[in-house]
């Protein structure tokens, strides 16, 4: 994945190709974002970002360590009970 994501982008921007317009589209229908709207946005994933770290973080430390769990299986359903209550 690290190399695909990449190598499609890459070979993308290498096969497009740009034509002028003659003329200037129409933009009745677009939308206008203002500063404030622009800040919102900004700010809301960066709350949402932040929300998930603290989270990881808060859930780590409630999660005992792995070894005195012994399969796989009741890692996952340790970490799906847990996360539930």
């Amino acid at each position: 994945m690290g190399f695909a994501i990449p190598a499609m982008h890459y070979t993308a921007m290498a096969a497009v190709s740009y034509t002028p317009m003659a003329e200037t589209p129409d933009l009745t229908n677009a939308l206008d974002i203002s500063a404030l709207g622009n800040a919102a946005i900004v700010v809301v994933t960066f709350v949402i970002l932040g929300s998930v770290f603290l989270l990881q973080r808060w859930f780590a430390l409630r999660m005992p360590p792995f070894s005195s769990v012994n399969s796989p299986h009741e890692k996952l359903f340790f970490r799906v009970s847990k996360s539930r209550y």
